[in-house]
């Protein structure tokens, strides 16, 4: 999971949910990564999170923030991305993890707009269903080509940015 580790992210369930997964022998060799700043807005849930990863350092590591390059990289290894945030807008690294080939457990419904397959949705606040959401993204993997072309067809930056340039030039008159 990438992101701000602080109480919206909901970092301290998903640590829940994969410890409960560890039990099993499905599981066994998986490692839950965490990549993003540390928050300062809440210090006891700064402190419950460092105390997880100081206590489980084999299974969870926390890499702390990193550059574009390098979590692009741990995008591209075979797994699931976790994003059952709280609240959460469109969350751009759901795509990216979508166009790195990793299915999506997410809390945010925004995602349907943009694409239908490769997304578990989950209520945050529920552990079974982040778990259950997690297990569908695991053992019905899905085929994310078509997913995959259409982000890049009509959610890419290069998109992005020659529909601004189209509008700049209607709005200018150019």
């Amino acid at each position: 999971t990438v992101g701000r580790i602080e109480p919206r992210k909901n970092q301290l369930n998903i640590i829940k949910v994969f410890k409960d997964l560890k039990s099993t022998p499905e599981f066994k060799d998986w490692k839950l990564v965490f990549i993003g700043q540390l928050s300062n807005k809440s210090y006891e849930y700064k402190y419950r999170f460092n105390f997880e990863i100081s206590h489980n350092k084999r299974d969870i590591l926390y890499l702390g923030q990193q550059k574009p390059e390098l979590v692009a990289s741990a995008m591209a290894h075979e797994g699931i991305y976790l994003h059952p945030s709280w609240f959460e807008t469109t969350g751009l690294v759901c795509l990216e993890a979508l166009l790195a080939g990793m299915p999506v457990v997410t809390s945010s419904t925004r995602l349907k707009e943009y694409v239908k397959n490769g997304i578990q949705y989950c209520e945050p606040q529920d552990i079974e269903s982040i778990k259950s959401a997690i297990l569908k993204s695991v053992f019905e993997r899905p085929d994310l080509s078509e997913t995959i072309r259409n982000i890049k067809q009509n959610y890419s930056w290069d998109v992005a940015g020659q529909q601004t340039i189209k509008v700049y030039k209607e709005v200018l008159g150019i």
